[in-house]
């Protein structure tokens, strides 16, 4: 009995490794040339110029098939016409505080200063809203910037937050160019 039990797995086991050794043989083809793309190949006729980096000067040879210049600038002007009248603009602010005591909110405000003193570059300032005293830290007009800002600060000032906001035109502008961004 034993042994025909022994005869009976040794006969599964083969079976087994035939079906897998069957199954690893069966390959998949699909022929995908006609999807690759065709390079011009060089006849015998064409020289290929090599281009030497060293004796070319930027530009030299490439002749501009259109100027864009004049309609450009035409585009900036009516652009800058458009926005003259903007007095606010959509940016982002560091939020670090808001709430109801005007003491907690100078104490946050003497903190936050100390974390951002030379490494954000922008002032921190406290509003009062009725009736709540929000301390605001930058002026920020993408998210990027806002959150870099944020990770600075955010050792000493662990409930800051990043909000949206509409910011005054030209203090985002004395502010970009007090420090030097424009």
């Amino acid at each position: 009995m034993l042994n025909s039990i022994l005869a009976l797995g040794l006969l599964f086991q083969i079976h087994n490794q035939d079906t897998l050794a069957s199954k690893s043989k069966v390959a998949y083809y699909e022929d995908l040339s006609k999807y690759r793309i065709k390079a011009n190949s060089i006849t015998a006729t064409e020289t290929v110029v090599a281009i030497n980096p060293a004796q070319s000067s930027i530009g030299e040879g490439i002749i501009p098939q259109r100027d864009d210049n004049d309609e450009i600038d035409a585009a900036l002007v009516l652009i800058a016409q458009a926005n003259e009248h903007l007095e606010t603009i959509q940016g982002h602010r560091i939020l670090v505080h808001s709430g109801i005591d005007k003491a907690t909110a100078e104490l946050v405000m003497a903190e936050a200063q100390k974390a951002a003193y030379g490494k954000v570059g922008d002032r921190v300032r406290m509003d009062y809203e009725v009736p709540n005293y929000k301390v605001v830290l930058g002026w920020f007009l993408n998210k990027v910037k806002a959150y870099q800002a944020l990770k600075v600060i955010l050792p000493r000032c662990p409930d800051a937050i990043v909000t949206t906001e509409s910011l005054r035109l030209k203090s985002v502008v004395s502010s970009y160019k007090k420090n030097g961004r424009f």
